[in-house]
């Protein structure tokens, strides 16, 4: 992994710890489900304990690259934005109601757990917006993107 991404990860890990509370987050994180569109990155990703068998649909609107990219984003609490090299790394996380975590929905009916319980229902945690592109040079006057990548949090509960 480049150094540029391992920092933004550690932006991004960061924003997120300062947005919920210690209990919620653990170090156990799994990505589960992921969609590339051709724009943006999307991935699901549960913390604590991981559920097996689970179904996600996408809702193709909500997951358009546009409605994603405001940033007027009322529950948008922090942004963190950090020069690397020939890199600019912009994260954004949002927590709470944001309307930007029902992109997709989780059928979790009848899920299993690799604990064999069954999962009743899940919570929203928060979703975080990373962006990086290319420096503007003397040679360029835009930024080229390189790479934007949604992620969002859910913890599962089981019975």
């Amino acid at each position: 992994m480049k150094t540029y991404e391992k920092l933004a990860r550690s932006d991004e890990q960061q924003l997120l710890s300062n947005l919920l509370p210690r209990r919620m987050l653990q170090p156990r994180q799994k990505i589960f489900w992921r969609i590339e569109t051709e724009l943006v990155q999307f991935e699901l990703i549960a913390l604590g304990r991981i559920p097996i068998g689970i179904d996600v649909t996408e809702h193709a609107l909500p997951l358009a690259v546009m409605p994603l990219d405001t940033t007027t984003d009322i529950f948008c609490n922090e942004t963190h934005e950090r020069l690397t090299g020939k890199y600019r790394v912009v994260t954004k996380a949002f927590t709470g109601g944001t309307e930007k975590l029902n992109a997709v929905s989780i059928h979790w009916d009848n899920v299993l757990d690799w604990f064999r319980s069954n999962c009743c229902s899940y919570e929203k945690l928060g979703l975080t917006m990373q962006t990086i592109s290319k420096k503007r040079t003397h040679l360029s006057t835009q930024e080229a993107v390189q790479s934007t990548v949604v992620r969002m949090y859910f913890k599962f509960k089981f019975l």
